[in-house]
């Protein structure tokens, strides 16, 4: 007996007996994943769409660094083309000679056209206690990787600062 799947609240649940499926659920490793409804001539195209018991968004990737000295990287590849939101926060205990920062780098390739390269710079000041927070959505090219990476700058090499980075697959997409 077929069954056909309605989103609510971010929760599917389901009911009976549409003759096909609309669409198809899999949870692998608590990661909830559904797939469109396949046709002879189309194959079915499954894309996570929450994690946990009820859903939600996926953190793809997720990098924290606590009084680091050292610059840090975190990256992935789209694997389809699909919204993502990433989310950074960088502090600095404000014990730096003057002029010294932290730059953050988020770069990754939009969909338009042949796919533009995107990058968005983010300046941490270390002479001072500062809190750098920002989330941006991006709307990124299948197979191309999304990446965020920290650098000292103004003469910076080894000034303590704390950064945690997020990057969330949101739901729905193609």
């Amino acid at each position: 007996m077929a069954f056909e799947y309605i989103f609510t609240g971010g929760i599917a649940s389901a009911y009976q007996p549409p003759s096909t499926p609309v669409l198809a659920l899999d949870r692998p490793n608590n990661v909830l994943y559904i797939s469109s409804n396949p046709t002879p001539t189309t194959p079915s195209v499954w894309v996570a769409v929450g994690g946990g018991v009820n859903g939600g968004p996926v953190i793809q990737a997720a990098l924290q660094a606590i009084n680091t000295t050292v610059p840090q990287t975190v990256t992935i590849k789209a694997l389809t083309t699909v919204m993502y939101a990433v989310s950074i926060s960088l502090e600095s205990v404000g014990n730096a000679a003057s002029g010294h920062t932290v730059l953050a780098t988020l770069s990754w390739t939009s969909p338009t056209g042949t796919g533009i390269a995107h990058t968005i710079d983010l300046t941490l000041p270390l002479d001072d206690q500062q809190l750098v927070m920002e989330t941006y959505p991006i709307l990124t090219l299948a197979n191309t990787s999304i990446t965020m990476a920290t650098s000292y700058s103004g003469g910076a090499v080894n000034d303590p600062y704390t950064v945690s980075i997020r990057l969330v697959q949101m739901p729905g997409g193609n």
